[in-house]
């Protein structure tokens, strides 16, 4: 599908819509699979959503991701970002000191990096090593176009899988930069999710092992986790949900700290996704997360849990 991204943005925006809302669901394998997995998802997590639904809210989600890129790349983007939003996020999200910007692959989820860029605040992104592999070049032109040549250098890109990430971003939120992490990617050292990188937690009323590596990184450095989901209203205009910032319990243990942090982010997004069903890419492969039983007992230890 085509950027448009050299056209005015809302022509851009009304281009994608039109061909998304053509798109052939069951005329195309590529897309017939992706579909198939958003719509068994969706009717394990959410069953009162009916099937005749999913076709929608699966166009929907295709527009979603398609808009990503398009904010992403398009010069006029950040303009539609909602009024008084901005303002919002400079309290301290935007703020050119340590701490973990907390996201999801929800609206525009890319849109975060690019007004980190603008605005000079040195972040570094947590990427997949194949993301970082297809992307990398992207996000470096990106950063050339959009951050002010005063600011070179602020930008950095991590691999998740790579066995020294951990320590590389403990370095770097001590030395004063913001982390960006999409927590729902589940990416992170080691391909086995095990007691020591992952935790347990209720989403809905299932339960999902999932990775706890941004609770670590705050409790060992100290710092705040500011959770932010990106949403986009009917006019096209991009607005955020911030949900109040989680500073380290250091008087409780670090398995509890850890634990009570990311099921209260994967509540936030819980909350947003029974709204907003289809704004969530999570739903082409939460199933890889699925644990046996609906219940998670045994407080912090997943050792028991097996992955369906």
């Amino acid at each position: 599908m085509k950027s448009y991204s050299q056209l005015p943005y809302l022509d851009a925006f009304a281009k994608l819509r039109e061909e998304v809302g053509k798109l052939d669901i069951f005329g195309r394998k590529d897309v017939l699979r992706r579909f198939i997995s958003f719509s068994t998802n969706l009717q394990f997590f959410l069953p009162a959503i009916p099937y005749e639904s999913h076709e929608q809210l699966f166009k929907k989600l295709c527009l979603q991701q398609h808009l990503s890129h398009l904010d992403q790349n398009h010069p006029q983007a950040l303009r539609y970002v909602a009024p008084g939003t901005l303002d919002v996020l400079h309290a301290e999200v935007l703020k050119p000191t340590a701490g973990i910007i907390c996201t999801y692959h929800t609206g525009s989820y890319r849109l975060i990096n690019k007004m980190l860029m603008q605005q000079g605040v040195p972040f570094s992104l947590l990427v997949a090593g194949d993301v970082l592999a297809e992307e990398q070049a992207d996000y470096l032109r990106i950063f050339r176009e959009t951050a002010a040549e005063q600011n070179g250098g602020c930008f950095h890109l991590i691999n998740a899988q790579h066995p020294k990430a951990l320590l590389q971003l403990l370095g770097d939120l001590k030395r004063g930069r913001k982390l960006v992490v999409y927590l729902d990617g589940n990416s992170g050292t080691g391909n086995t999710l095990t007691v020591k990188n992952a935790c347990a937690v209720h989403f809905f009323d299932k339960c999902l092992r999932v990775r706890k590596g941004v609770a670590t990184l705050a409790y060992l450095a100290k710092c705040p986790i500011f959770p932010l989901i990106c949403k986009r209203t009917n006019n096209a205009q991009i607005d955020f949900d911030v949900h109040p910032t989680i500073h380290p319990q250091l008087a409780a243990s670090r398995a509890e700290f850890e634990q009570q942090t990311v099921q209260r982010l994967y509540k936030y997004l819980q909350v947003y996704t029974r709204v907003s069903p289809g704004d969530w890419e999570g739903w082409l492969h939460i199933h890889r997360y699925l644990v046996e039983g609906n219940s998670i007992g045994r407080g912090n230890d997943i050792s028991h849990l097996k992955i369906w």
